[in-house]
């Protein structure tokens, strides 16, 4: 089952989600949540299909979130429409792709259209393209992504969005301490 509720991503993700979603809407980039949190046996279920390249993902954190362009009727884009929404021909991002790659930078989130790797797309046959629908929170780069799916499998994710919170709180206090700029 595809989980949409926003109310269960990480509390400042979620927020930072909001305002990507009201800015590219308000931009004529019209767009809706897709996917949010996700359970293990569903990240099972889409990398044995071959629509996620990975085992283990953000979305088991809610530290992850797909997006998906919306067509005046209220459907989704899928297929070459979906790729087409974001890039050019030439592989070049269209308006709406820098809309929303310009939003993530500013809101420190990870895009997956940033990322060199790229998936097929269902029912296109020979054409791949970048993850343009995923974002996710950017995790402080000293903090192994592994720590919170442990704490996961020990406890819950209450406990997971703590750890996540006290970390980054006392990265930026020693940024602070040692000179640095906190982010």
């Amino acid at each position: 089952m595809i989980n949409r509720s926003m109310h269960k991503l990480y509390p400042p993700f979620r927020q930072a989600m909001y305002r990507i979603l009201g800015y590219s809407n308000m931009h004529g980039c019209a767009t809706d949540v897709f996917e949010t949190e996700r359970n293990g046996s569903r990240q099972s279920q889409l990398f044995g299909k071959g629509a996620s390249s990975i085992k283990v993902s953000r979305h088991q954190l809610s530290i992850a979130c797909d997006i998906y362009p919306v067509k005046e009727s209220g459907l989704y884009l899928m297929g070459i429409k979906f790729k087409h929404w974001f890039e050019n021909e030439n592989g070049t991002l269209t308006h709406n792709g820098k809309v929303l790659q310009n939003l993530a930078h500013q809101n420190k989130i990870e895009w997956g259209g940033d990322w060199d790797s790229t998936f097929p797309i269902p029912g296109c046959p020979g054409v791949r393209c970048k993850d343009y629908a995923h974002f996710q929170w950017r995790l402080p780069s000293t903090l192994p992504t592994n720590v919170l799916y442990h704490i996961l499998t020990k406890h819950n994710m209450k406990s997971v969005w703590q750890y996540l919170k006290d970390y980054e709180e006392n990265e930026a206090n020693s940024e602070n301490f040692f000179g640095g700029e906190a982010e």
